[in-house]
């Protein structure tokens, strides 16, 4: 089963990175930067699929659809590439924000 906390801890991140981009000194008015869409937008999963080939379940006996090894195999490599494609994109904030932080200084 796949965490769906990660997208309530990415936003939390998001958010308290984004406290100090928005913070200004008296009356001057804070400028937010944001960053591009696509650099926030979710990475897509790998599909499931459907199994070709047949187990037999253990405590019914009944046939089910199971994951041949080449399926388990395609979905394993899906999301490994699904989370370099994640990891990619927020190594891509990290820089953006610390050359944001930087430019501001």
């Amino acid at each position: 089963m796949l965490n769906r906390s990660i997208p309530k801890t990415f936003a939390g991140l998001l958010a308290l990175l984004s406290v100090p981009l928005l913070t200004a000194c008296g009356d001057v008015r804070p400028q937010v930067g944001t960053p591009p869409p696509e650099w926030t937008a979710p990475v897509a999963w790998p599909v499931v699929p459907a199994g070709e080939a047949v187990c037999d379940d253990a405590e019914t006996g009944a046939l089910m659809p199971c994951l041949s090894d080449r399926e388990s195999a395609d979905l394993m490599a899906g999301l490994a590439d699904a989370l370099d494609a994640a990891n990619g994109k927020l190594q891509r904030l990290g820089d953006w924000f610390t050359e944001y932080a930087r430019a501001a200084q």
